[in-house]
C-alpha cells in the first residue's frame, strides 16, 4: 500500500513501475514477478499429506500451520494452496496461527501449541523466518528428532532458505518450496525490454526448457500483470541441488 503513492506519480509521468516479490496492494503497475504462492503450499500440503501417510497407514493427524501476514496476499496464497489440499482430507487437524512474519511468533505459537496438542506435522509459511526458531522450541520441549525417530514432528514450508535446506539434510525438515528466487531479476529484464520495444504482456502460460520455474503463469489482476513462477518441491533427495537459490547463498 506505501508505494500506491510514488506509483500514481511515475504513472502520471509516463514511467513504468515493475516490482518483484510482492504485488502492490491498491494500485496497479506493469508487471510482477514473484513465485507461485499458491502453487508452493499446495506442494508443501502434499508432502505433509504423504508423510502423515506413510506414518499413520492413512491421511490423518494434527498440523499446525505458522501463518504470515495475513494483509499480504503471499500469506493468504500459501495458505489458500495448503489449506484447499487439507480439506479433502477430513481426518486432517489444521490448526492456523497468524506470525506476521515475526520469529518470536513462530517460537511461541510452536511452544504453546505443540505442548497442548498431539501435533505430528508444522507448515511453515517462511521456512526462512521459521526453521531455526521453530526447530529450537521443538528442542525446548523436548520433541526434537530426526526422520525415522520417534517422534519426528514433519516440517514442510515455503522459501527453500539456507537454514532449511541445511535442516533438510540433517534430517529435522522434511520438505521446502524453494523459490527461483535469482530468476526474478532476470525474468523481468525481459518483459521490462519487450515493453520498452514496443511490445505487449500478455496472459497465459510460459515455458523455457531447462528453467526451474517452468511453466510459469500470467494473470492480470487489479494490481497488473503478476508472472508466477513455478516453486521446487526441495526434499532429502535433492537438497543439495546446487540448482535451489538456498544452496547459491554463501554463508
Amino acid at each position: 500500500q506505501a508505494i500506491c503513492a510514488s506509483v500514481k506519480k511515475a504513472t502520471d509521468a509516463g514511467v513504468l513501475f515493475f516490482t518483484i516479490d510482492r504485488a502492490p496492494i491498491g494500485c496497479e503497475i506493469a508487471m510482477t514477478v514473484q513465485s507461485d504462492n499458491y502453487l508452493a503450499g499446495k506442494q508443501a500440503a502434499e508432502a505433509m499429506v504423504k508423510l502423515l501417510t506413510e506414518k499413520n497407514g492413512e491421511a490423518k493427524g494434527t498440523v499446525l500451520e505458522l501463518q504470515g501476514d495475513l494483509g499480504q496476499n503471499v500469506a493468504q496464497l500459501r495458505g489458500g494452496g495448503f489449506n484447499d489440499v487439507m480439506k479433502e482430507y477430513p481426518n486432517i487437524t489444521v490448526i492456523s496461527k497468524p506470525t506476521e512474519w515475526k520469529a518470536e511468533k513462530f517460537s511461541q505459537a510452536t511452544l504453546d501449541v505443540v505442548a497442548a496438542e498431539p501435533v505430528e506435522g508444522i507448515y511453515m509459511h517462511s521456512d526462512c523466518v521459521g526453521t531455526v526458531v521453530v526447530n529450537a522450541a521443538l528442542e525446548q520441549l523436548g520433541k526434537k528428532s530426526k526422520r525415522g525417530e520417534a517422534g519426528h514432528i514433519f516440517l514442510t514450508g515455503v522459501d527453500g532458505c539456507p537454514d532449511a535446506l541445511q535442516s533438510i539434510r540433517d534430517g529435522y525438515s522434511d520438505h521446502a518450496s524453494s523459490q527461483p528466487i535469482p530468476d526474478f531479476g532476470v525474468v523481468l529484464a525481459d518483459y521490462m525490454e519487450t515493453v520498452f520495444n514496443g511490445g505487449q504482456i500478455k496472459e497465459g502460460t510460459v515455458k523455457k526448457e531447462g528453467a526451474p520455474w517452468s511453466p510459469a503463469t500470467i494473470v492480470k489482476s487489479d494490481t497488473g500483470f503478476m508472472l508466477n513462477l513455478a516453486t521446487t518441491p526441495a526434499n532429502s533427495s535433492n537438497a543439495d541441488n546446487a540448482a535451489l537459490w538456498g544452496n547459491q547463498v554463501k554463508p
